[in-house]
């Protein structure tokens, strides 16, 4: 979908999802006085696994958890190629290449760093040639994900720390049947092979599936 009917019928485009996470961040980093990757191992609970329970979430809790899949993912290829740029402000995966030519420009003198945008090039280059491996199509996919974050939102505050709904959260099984449930038949193998690249990434980061 072109991006100005994304904007025309969700009001918000992805860009404007990432800016207001941003302003949001530090006050929410700050109300849970943590500003790190929830883990994914907790105690166990008494009853159930998280795939049975998921189901006890809203259909709309349901709905902006799959929207936080294809989120997180951008944000994990985003933190990887602008390694250590604390805001992302204007940054989405769809334009990664002009924001590494702008990022490696010197916005007075005009110079470029050359080291630089080639680090940033190769960190691109080399993550999206794993991401192809798993199905991930650079031409197709981002666009599809930030869809997927205007059609379903992204949840609206991070879960209690060691609670059944978190553990539902970074399992990627319940994760799995909540795209099943949530997601229409044509857009279901895209949306899973988002999920199962955001699930290889946190192998490779070992954090969480969701981090805040």
């Amino acid at each position: 979908m072109p991006d100005e009917e994304v904007k025309r019928r969700f009001r918000l485009d992805t860009a404007a999802i990432f800016n207001l996470y941003e302003e949001l961040r530090e006050g929410l980093e700050s109300q849970a006085a943590r500003s790190h990757a929830v883990p994914v191992h907790v105690d166990p609970e008494p009853r159930g696994s998280p795939s049975d329970r998921i189901f006890d979430l809203s259909h709309q809790e349901m709905e902006r958890a799959v929207g936080e899949i294809a989120f997180q993912l951008d944000r994990r290829i985003l933190s990887y190629v602008f390694l250590g740029r604390a805001r992302l402000y204007g940054f989405t995966v769809s334009n990664i290449p002009d924001k590494i030519a702008q990022v490696s420009t010197n916005q007075l003198s005009g110079k470029v760093d050359e080291a630089l945008r080639s680090q940033m090039t190769w960190r691109y280059a080399e993550l999206m040639e794993k991401l192809k491996r798993l199905g991930y199509n650079p031409q197709l996919h981002p666009q599809f994900s930030e869809y997927v974050v205007n059609t379903y939102g992204i949840l609206k505050q991070r879960p209690e720390a060691c609670t059944a709904q978190l553990k539902g959260y970074n399992d990627p099984d319940s994760l799995r049947k909540m795209v099943i449930e949530i997601v229409p038949v044509a857009m279901l193998k895209d949306t899973l092979l988002l999920l199962s690249c955001l699930c290889y990434l946190a192998r490779q980061d070992e954090k969480a599936l969701f981090t805040w």
